[in-house]
Parts: C-alpha cells; sequence; structure tokens
C-alpha cells in the first residue's frame, strides 16, 4: 500500500480510500476534495541532471505533500511524478489552502521547478461518481500545466 521511494500510499491504496470516503461523504452530506500535483518538466530533470536528482524531487515532493496535510487527509504517488491527495470533509477552499502550502513548501525546496496542481471537490448535498472526481482533478492539473 506504500509507494517505497516517497513512502506515500500508492495507487490500489488509493483506490480504496477514494471509494469508501466518497460513500463516507453521501452519508454525512459533507465535502470530498481532491488535489492532483504534476512535477513540470520532470522528464527534462531527470535527462539532464539525472535519475538520482529526479528520485530526489519526488521525494521533496512527497515530504511537501506529507506535510502539508491534515491528518485526516490521504497522500499518495500515483506513478511516475503524479501525486494525488484526497481530502475528506474538505471544500475546494481547504483543497486549495492546501494545495498552496504544498506549492510553497516545493517552491522553497526546489525554487528553480515548480509543479501543477488541479483540485476538484464533490458535495456536500450533490455527488459526483469516483471516476468524475479523479478525471476532474486531472483535467485541472493538466489545464495548470498548459498555463505553466
Amino acid at each position: 500500500e506504500r509507494d517505497p521511494l516517497t513512502e506515500l500510499y500508492n495507487k490500489r491504496a488509493m483506490m480504496s480510500t477514494i471509494n469508501r470516503e466518497l460513500n463516507a461523504a453521501i452519508r454525512r452530506k459533507s465535502y470530498l476534495s481532491v488535489i492532483y500535483i504534476d512535477v513540470n518538466k520532470f522528464k527534462f530533470i531527470n535527462d539532464t541532471f539525472g535519475h538520482a536528482k529526479g528520485d530526489e524531487v519526488l521525494q521533496t515532493l512527497g515530504q511537501a505533500i506529507a506535510e502539508s496535510c491534515r491528518n485526516t487527509d490521504f497522500p499518495c504517488r500515483i506513478g511516475g511524478d503524479e501525486f494525488c491527495v484526497i481530502l475528506p470533509e474538505a471544500s475546494r477552499a481547504t483543497a486549495l489552502h492546501i494545495s498552496d502550502r504544498i506549492e510553497a513548501s516545493f517552491t522553497t525546496a526546489y525554487p528553480e521547478f515548480s509543479i501543477s496542481i488541479g483540485i476538484n471537490a464533490t458535495g456536500n448535498e450533490e455527488f459526483v461518481s469516483v471516476n468524475e472526481l479523479i478525471d476532474g482533478a486531472d483535467k485541472a492539473m493538466y489545464e495548470a500545466k498548459q498555463q505553466s
């Protein structure tokens, strides 16, 4: 259930958690938000500075994510340079606040590199499916990447 490089949860753990948390949000009539994060120009980082530096960047981002989350949040590395955070009982505004902390922490460590972040939220009265929630955050992240 853990990614060996970053020690965050992996994609398998993410999928079981997001299904459980969406069902809980529906029962409680609360919010559920998702943050998607991607390292910009990660291939360039690996090609220019080497894979050891790429791994270091991923570990630093993983640490920034873990330290910026609340105790109830679920930080994950879902593959390559893509990360996801599941935020139970968090509105879009709360997710934005947490994503700002992640970005500030990462940028402090690596001012020469950048990340793209996408957010999607559902609840507290109308809910989307797990796939719509994930796809919306992923799409928002790619839109942010286009603007970087």
